[in-house]
């Protein structure tokens, strides 16, 4: 799951919750049978070939926004310092 998953959560909110971890589970299972199949085919070699290039065009087809805050980040001083 790594870092995708539990950021895809907090961007996207609680109502698609479900959708997400039945994505999860759907990918989780068909990856497993592709990875097997590809490496009787291919080799392992070529299979992890594969995996790279799906992953590196998930991470250029992602999107660039970012989590909303849930304040558990600071962000510094404030915005209105005391003045003298």
């Amino acid at each position: 799951m790594g870092f995708p998953f539990p950021l895809g959560m907090m961007m996207f909110g609680e109502p698609n919750k479900a959708w997400f971890w039945a994505v999860n589970g759907a990918a989780g299972v068909l990856s497993s049978v592709a990875a097997l199949v590809l490496a009787m085919q291919i080799g392992l070699s070529g299979a992890g070939l594969v995996g790279v290039g799906v992953y590196l065009i998930a991470v250029l087809g992602a999107p660039r926004s970012q989590p909303p805050s849930r304040g558990l980040i600071s962000k510094g001083p404030t915005a209105n310092p005391r003045r003298p």
